[in-house]
């Protein structure tokens, strides 16, 4: 069978997750067991190695863009190496992990009896981790962290985030006048560390487009709260805050994240500017383990993005 007649029919368990964010994992499960004529369909007749290649790419393909509604822009390289997100979403209605462990269920259940090969995914979570500079990104209900230091070593130079909220900006507890008084007292920031720390930049966007932007350099080992306990911290007039932090985060060095009180966030920006390293970037997630009947076995690790 031609590659243009597989290319044509695969996609059976991946279009189901395009209804993951809005169903229940019993109803999607109902929705995967009326596509499963079309799995049969598929591969028969296929030979056993593109029986192999359908399953992998079938499974693997798009699961974690469209799972965790996440984009990845582009990458580039100058005097420093940029990797680009133009999509995340964080809210309490959305639950990611759940949507992750749902799909590994049906892939490692249903999937695997349709298809008569055993399916196992490993690692298959809310996060993922970008080499050679080994920063892990993982995405929670209502936060998003990156763990920028695995080791002692440094290679932040900048963080660029636009973030906008479902919500309106509070200035000193009642709505904003105008632009300027949004720039002055909407949000907040911690001081200012010495030169060479990292700069991070934050926009913060509400339901009405209205902004605030503040930018600090800080150091990625220390707790930058600086007394009062928040760092680029915003309140709204509707409900809830949002914030995001960058250093010494719970006793770990080299964190960043954005949390979100009762509210959603969008981020329209966020451009992570690492100091040069050899080799090319990956994105990777878990890994995906086929094993047939006949007991032949093939493993694959799951890449979100490659250069």
């Amino acid at each position: 069978m031609s590659c243009k007649i597989i290319d044509r029919k695969k996609g059976v368990l991946f279009t189901v997750t395009a209804i993951m964010l809005l169903l229940s994992v019993y109803l999607l499960a109902n929705a995967f067991s009326e596509r499963s004529s079309g799995l049969s369909e598929a591969i028969i007749g296929l030979s056993f190695g593109d029986r192999l290649r359908f399953v992998e790419d079938d499974i693997i393909s798009g699961s974690y863009a469209q799972l965790l509604d996440i984009d990845f822009d582009n990458t580039e390289r100058s005097a420093s190496f940029t990797l680009r997100f133009d999509r995340f979403f964080i809210s309490p209605l959305r639950d990611y992990p759940s949507y992750m462990k749902a799909y590994e269920t049906l892939a490692e259940n249903k999937y695997s009896s349709l298809s008569n090969i055993n399916i196992t995914l490993s690692g298959f979570n809310s996060s993922f981790i970008a080499r050679p500079y080994n920063s892990t990104f993982i995405l929670g209900k209502s936060n998003f962290t990156i763990l920028t230091m695995p080791d002692s070593a440094n290679y932040i130079q900048t963080i660029t985030a636009n973030i906008r909220l479902n919500g309106t900006f509070s200035c000193d507890g009642e709505a904003c006048e105008d632009q300027e008084d949004a720039d002055e007292n909407a949000c907040e920031q911690p001081g200012n560390d010495p030169q060479g720390n990292p700069v991070i930049d934050i926009t913060w966007e509400d339901k009405n487009g209205m902004t605030c932007t503040r930018s600090r350099r800080l150091d990625p080992t220390e707790d930058n709260n600086k007394g009062n306990g928040k760092q680029f911290y915003v309140g709204l007039l509707d409900a809830g805050n949002a914030e995001i932090k960058y250093g010494s985060v719970d006793g770990t060095n080299g964190i960043f994240r954005l949390a979100a009180d009762a509210l959603s966030a969008n981020a329209t920006q966020l451009d992570i500017g690492y100091a040069l390293m050899g080799g090319r970037l990956s994105i990777e997630g878990g890994i995906l383990s086929i094993r047939t009947p006949s007991n032949v076995t093939k493993s694959a690790r799951i890449i979100l993005y490659g250069e």
